[in-house]
């Protein structure tokens, strides 16, 4: 006895089963509404959640290799520095990028560079004592970055105005 195999040529098509998606009749009451991430995609409440666990478990997991150590760490010294920069700019006004050029005439960046340099001369002499030589550098190499990127953008051509 024989049995028959089905036809499974190319030319006969097989139709799919019908999907029953959350926005199907028969599925609708028991779906909770979509809620979106920052992408398109839609996503129940209960898959969120439990995305965002995985992510929180997969999170802690990292931080705990040596790899997530180190960048906790870079994350926390980045930190100092942004504070330290923060509030010396609440303390001495924005002196550093917006000189207020009473007795020097330099630009921004030449003051900071001028600042750097005044560092560097301490340290090579010993005479940096009580002081964080290392994050002052940092915080005039960030200074000088900005004052650099606002330099740039104020040299930059102003689109012509047009007239009504």
């Amino acid at each position: 006895m024989t049995t028959k195999k089905p036809d499974r040529s190319p030319s006969r098509s097989i139709r799919p089963p019908r999907r029953r998606g959350p926005s199907s009749k028969r599925n609708r009451a028991k779906c909770p509404p979509p809620v979106y991430l920052d992408t398109d995609m839609r996503i129940s409440e209960p898959t969120r959640r439990a995305l965002l666990a995985v992510v929180d478990a997969a999170g802690r997991k990292f931080a705990d290799t040596p790899l997530g150590r180190s960048q906790r760490e870079i994350r926390e010294e980045c930190d100092a520095v942004r504070d330290v920069l923060l509030e010396k700019n609440r303390a001495y006004g924005d002196s550093a990028i917006n000189p207020v050029r009473i007795f020097s005439k330099a630009s921004a960046e030449e003051q900071i560079l001028v600042r750097l340099d005044d560092k560097l001369s301490r340290l090579a002499r010993g005479h940096a004592a009580g002081e964080d030589v290392t994050l002052d550098l940092i915080g005039y190499l960030v200074l000088l970055r900005v004052a650099r990127k606002r330099h740039a953008a104020e040299a930059l051509p102003s689109a012509p105005k047009r007239k009504r």
